[in-house]
């Protein structure tokens, strides 16, 4: 689904202006970009007006510093490149393996742009969103979606989902991160070696009562795991509908991102109900390029046969998290 021509007109234009006053540091320093010592000419972040060092005096017109405008485009295209590549990753990762967004995307904005970890974890699950949504809407087309028993889970997930996070301050920080790159991987390796085969004939067999009280006890496992981990519920999802229920992959892929439609609906909300509304310049271009990939992953995952799929799947997953484990490393 290629991005149209005004759409792309307006991202750029977004990437020129500077950033508001509230994100720059005291001395002018941008904290995203502070090893490249930008002026200090910015904007005020409700009317736009220039003020901070390097301008005029009060009266009249304030001119900024000599370069000044060409670093901060360049900051704009720091900006706009990092969330390229992130919503690549995270939009491949949900159209093609039901993928949270913000396994991708939260370690990239905090690491290469300085964004709080809170606030970068808004903006994943903000863009998760829509990504999750086109997605369930191309598996759905193509019959690929199980709705039914994925309104039984998605409930069972959304009630022990907060029960685990009042658990999860037991665990460190450290070891929520680790869990959700190492199942990423670990689970991207599984789909390589041991593709899953199931066909639409044999989940027909499975009775509706024992699918139902499956995906109720599986609800309850996946809700619990992900708010006491803090993270890993499209990949916990994805696991346990392909080994446990016995879903074939497609049909896998389309559910899971049916429930994570909701699930990051609710963790979006949440998110900026007490932290605030995120950076808008960020959140929208994330939302945008993950948007594209996932939708073109989802349709590329619809037309392709079930050994392609697995193949890729495995890549992407396996791939992704390495380069988190590698974002990761950065950070320390």
């Amino acid at each position: 689904m290629p991005l149209p021509l005004p759409s792309l007109y307006i991202l750029v234009t977004i990437s020129c202006y500077t950033v508001p006053d509230r994100t720059i540091r005291k001395g002018g320093e941008h904290p995203r970009f502070a090893p490249f010592d930008r002026p200090a000419g910015r904007l005020s972040a409700r009317w736009g007006t220039p003020t901070g060092h390097g301008m005029a005096g009060s009266s009249g017109i304030r001119k900024p510093p000599p370069g000044g405008r060409t670093e901060i485009n360049m900051n704009g295209w720091i900006e706009l490149l990092v969330c390229l590549l992130a919503g690549a990753g995270a939009g491949l990762g949900t159209g093609f393996a039901g993928m949270s967004a913000a396994a991708v995307i939260s370690p990239m904005l905090i690491t290469f742009l300085g964004i709080p970890a809170y606030e970068a974890v808004g903006i994943a699950l903000a863009s998760d969103v829509l990504a999750s949504a086109v997605s369930a809407f191309t598996y759905g087309r193509k019959k690929n979606l199980d709705i039914r028993n994925g309104l039984v889970m998605l409930v069972s997930v959304l009630a022990f989902t907060a029960v685990g996070s009042f658990v999860s301050s037991l665990v460190p920080n450290t070891t929520m991160g680790s869990f959700s790159m190492f199942m990423t991987f670990l689970l991207g390796i599984k789909f390589i070696v041991k593709p899953v085969m199931t066909t639409k004939e044999a989940m027909e067999g499975v009775s509706k009562a024992k699918r139902f009280w499956q995906s109720v006890l599986c609800g309850t496992l996946i809700g619990f795991i992900c708010g006491f981990i803090g993270a890993g519920g499209g990949m916990m999802m994805l696991l346990v509908l392909t080994s446990v229920l016995g879903y074939e992959l497609k049909t896998a892929v389309g559910t899971s991102v049916f429930i994570m439609t909701f699930t990051a609906f609710t963790g979006a909300i949440s998110h900026f109900a007490f932290g605030g509304f995120p950076d808008l310049r960020i959140l929208l271009f994330c939302m945008v390029f993950t948007l594209v990939f996932a939708r073109i992953a989802a349709v590329i995952a619809n037309r392709s046969t079930p050994k392609v799929l697995n193949r890729v799947t495995g890549i992407i997953l396996a791939t992704l998290g390495i380069v988190i484990f590698a974002v990761n490393l950065l950070t320390k």
